[in-house]
């Protein structure tokens, strides 16, 4: 503080100082413009007087050689000078009217001035004129020379005053500069004193308010770093809305509904998927799209899971404002606000008309006939197993018939396999109307078709019973005619049973003894309906080893040719029989006559 106040009593002290410095500074500048003006004056007077003597020299020199001689050529430079000397006259009178000091001189230069020109104009008259009276000339020219020692005796008194009165300015002009000097250099120390003093006062106070303005700083830093974050927070909040009005308005159908289950808002795609306007579903409940094919039983399911997940998803149907019913895929998730309440519910709904109708072509595709649209093998073999797990449980008896159609290529190489498709439909239309409900009837290829017959008598021998039941019926029916296009056609089936009780046969071993069955069917006159039996299937089997073992014997050259001759009862040969004798490894001998 005392430092403050020291400072500021130096500063004003300075700024007094400074003023009369300047003040001074700015008379001595102007007194030494006034000296400068003054030598200068002086100067040109003084040139001025040095040039009119010079002239007044050569007037007298001119007035002397022609009082002497009388020539005028000595008149030539006479009134050259006369005009110089009027110039110069003038030159000193001008100056000397700016010095009121040389008031007297000035009185005393006019009248020689006005002489001198009149002088001058007499002769200028005297020589235009002609004329050549030189006793006349000679007197003119004495007063003239009367006129010049006038003249010379005023430079004289001009030259000393101006002398003295310039010795005497110079000495002033000294004087000041040296007052001038000895108050530059007492302003200068105390100027050099202040600007010190302020200097640490600066200093100080710049130390002060550098250390204020760097906690200023700081704060403002820290307001910014907040505001950059707050800002940022911001960006990213608005960066979300518009991520969550963009997933809002997805393909799939959003509506968001309170926690009493009121509509709230809707995206274009519920409008598209269900025909309800914004406007016709804000203020309703979702039992707006309610189809009638769920009972009460799936929507409180639906809520329990809801209400334990905070989530539930899965397949319902809807209906559409037109009243039309549709497969939709719904997921419904439940908004927490911060204290644990739910506060909305937001539901995504996804039409899968086509999907669903693309899946279930699949499931056709890989599971039924695409011509007859019956069950393929894949299905076959899936209801079969369960059909054996079934009576497993129930210990009611089951059975396998196996289908094959007479003659069916003759069919497709005479009418053509458009005809033989036709049959197929037909015989598959035949076989499903005549079994009963909960059996199963399907096409494994070809013209070859499989019925499971299910839940028959826990007797074998009355399950055999009911098979052939069945399986006569299935014969009459199919032995009625059929219409292909233009053309009648009649066509049997020979059939293969088996029975099974439990699961301890697997599918495929069912299935392969029903086809033995068929087979044994067709060997016995076809359009007919056979058993399985063991002996024939042993019998089967040996005839399979025996092929498998005849193609060994070739491979391994197991055959040996004989020849045995024949002969009449003369004992004449008449020929040869070749046999063929199979070495066996294992089996006996076998002889073959060819």
């Amino acid at each position: 503080m005392k430092i403050s106040r020291i400072v500021i009593v130096l500063f004003i002290s300075a700024t007094i100082l400074v003023a009369v410095n300047i003040y001074i500074t700015l008379g001595a500048v102007n007194k030494s413009e006034h000296a400068t003006f003054e030598r200068k004056r002086s100067l040109i007077t003084m040139d001025a007087s040095s040039r009119l003597l010079s002239n007044i020299i050569d007037a007298e020199t001119g007035i002397r050689g022609y009082i002497l001689t009388g020539e005028k050529n000595y008149l030539e430079p006479y009134w050259t000078a006369k005009d110089k000397m009027v110039a110069d006259l003038k030159t000193l009178h001008d100056v000397m009217l700016e010095d009121s000091s040389q008031q007297t001189l000035i009185h005393a230069i006019e009248p020689i001035l006005d002489k001198l020109m009149v002088s001058y104009a007499s002769y200028i008259q005297l020589e235009s004129n002609h004329h050549n009276d030189e006793a006349l000339a000679r007197l003119k020219l004495g007063l003239d020379k009367k006129l010049m020692d006038e003249i010379r005796q005023l430079i004289r008194k001009f030259e000393k005053s101006e002398t003295a009165s310039l010795a005497q300015r110079e000495e002033q002009f000294d004087y000041r500069l040296s007052n001038l000097s000895l108050v530059n250099t007492t302003s200068s120390i105390m100027i050099l004193l202040m600007a010190m003093f302020s200097s640490l006062f600066i200093y100080r106070e710049s130390r002060q308010r550098i250390l204020s303005q760097d906690q200023a700083n700081k704060d403002l830093l820290e307001h910014n770093l907040d505001l950059s974050k707050e800002v940022l927070m911001r960006q990213k909040v608005e960066i979300e809305l518009r991520i969550a009005a963009v997933a809002f308005e997805s393909q799939e159908g959003v509506f968001v509904t309170d926690s009493d289950s009121l509509i709230l808002r809707v995206n274009n795609a519920f409008t598209q998927i269900t025909g309800y306007t914004s406007e016709e579903a804000v203020g309703q409940t979702p039992r707006l799209l309610s189809s009638g094919k769920h009972d009460p039983t799936f929507y409180a399911n639906m809520w329990k899971e809801i209400t334990h997940n905070d989530a539930w998803q899965g397949e319902v149907w809807n209906r559409r404002k037109n009243g039309e019913v549709y497969p939709e895929y719904l997921t419904i998730t439940a908004v927490k606000d911060g204290s644990g309440m739910v506060s909305n519910y937001v539901a995504s709904l996804t039409d899968i008309t086509k999907s669903k109708a693309a899946s279930e072509e699949i499931n056709s595709l890989a599971y039924f006939d695409p011509l007859t649209h019956l069950p393929n093998r894949r299905l076959l073999v899936d209801r079969l197993e369960h059909a054996l797990a079934t009576s497993g449980r129930s210990r009611q008896c089951g059975a396998l018939l196996f289908l094959d159609l007479d003659y069916f290529k003759t069919l497709n190489d005479t009418l053509g396999h458009d005809a033989g498709d036709t049959l197929l439909q037909q015989v598959a239309t035949r076989l499903t109307d005549t079994i009963r409900e909960g059996d199963t009837v399907a096409r494994l290829g070809g013209d070859e078709f499989v019925v499971l017959l299910e839940r028959l008598s826990e007797q074998v021998i009355e399950a055999a019973a009911q098979t052939q039941d069945i399986a006569e019926k299935i014969i009459v029916v199919l032995n009625q005619s059929y219409q292909l296009g233009a053309h009648e056609h009649r066509s049997t089936p020979s059939i293969g049973a088996t029975v099974f009780s439990g699961n301890e046969e697997t599918s495929g071993e069912l299935l392969k003894q029903a086809d033995l069955a068929m087979y044994h069917s067709k060997d016995s006159g076809r359009n007919t309906v056979r058993f399985f039996d063991p002996v024939m299937q042993e019998a089967i089997t040996l005839r399979a080893d025996m092929e498998r073992d005849l193609r060994k014997a070739i491979e391994h050259n197991q055959f040996q040719l004989y020849y045995q001759i024949q002969v009449s009862s003369s004992g004449q040969a008449l020929g040869a029989e070749a046999l063929i004798r199979w070495l066996h490894p294992s089996r006996a001998r076998h002889d073959f006559a060819v």
